[in-house]
């Protein structure tokens, strides 16, 4: 094959198994880009294991979440157990307190009231006393008012006459006689 040089500039011949040199700006940009490549794979390792480290702990966190809740969910049991333990702790408490009340009402009332004065009915509630009877004058009712009001089992300011009632009840050996039915309610002192 003929080589014709139509440039008229002489070449240099090539030199079987010589190197074919390369500009050096394509040398840098091949460096640069591997370099640059290097440097993304780095990173890409880095924070792939930055997230699955994240992921570790997140999963732990989250066990340690549920193990808390379980928890307490236990203390809030016990503190409802324990609320319901004091109440029914009060509840004997006031229950033993009271047990001597109605005792220590009964023999006051009874001891205060009057000869010709009859109770029907006596009602404690909630430390009120309410006594409904029958007398045979209003001063006998009004008499005992005063002893109640009197009394320290009793709180004076709370003693009210509620009703007064006169009724007439017919004796085949006297005849008719005049009977006052009351209610009376008062407050327990403690």
């Amino acid at each position: 094959m003929i080589r014709v040089n139509l440039l008229g500039v002489p070449r240099k011949p090539v030199k079987p198994g010589s190197k074919i040199s390369l500009p050096v700006p394509i040398i840098v940009m091949v460096l640069l880009l591997l370099t640059s490549l290097g440097v993304c794979g780095y990173f890409h390792v880095n924070i792939n294991d930055r997230i699955k480290e994240l992921t570790a702990q997140k999963n732990s966190n989250k066990n340690k979440l549920a193990a808390l809740q379980k928890t307490l969910g236990e203390l809030t049991n016990f503190e409802s157990a324990v609320t319901q333990l004091e109440e029914k702790r009060k509840t004997i408490e006031n229950l033993s307190k009271d047990q001597s009340l109605p005792v220590r009402v009964l023999d006051e009332v009874s001891r205060l009231l009057p000869e010709n004065m009859w109770l029907l009915s006596m009602k404690i509630t909630n430390r009120t006393l309410s006594l409904k009877g029958t007398a045979y004058t209003n001063d006998e009712i009004v008499a005992y008012i005063v002893e109640l009001k009197n009394s320290k089992l009793f709180i004076k300011e709370s003693v009210e006459l509620k009703q007064s009632k006169e009724r007439s009840v017919a004796l085949e050996t006297q005849g008719d006689i005049s009977l006052y039915d009351f209610d009376i309610i008062v407050e327990i002192s403690t």
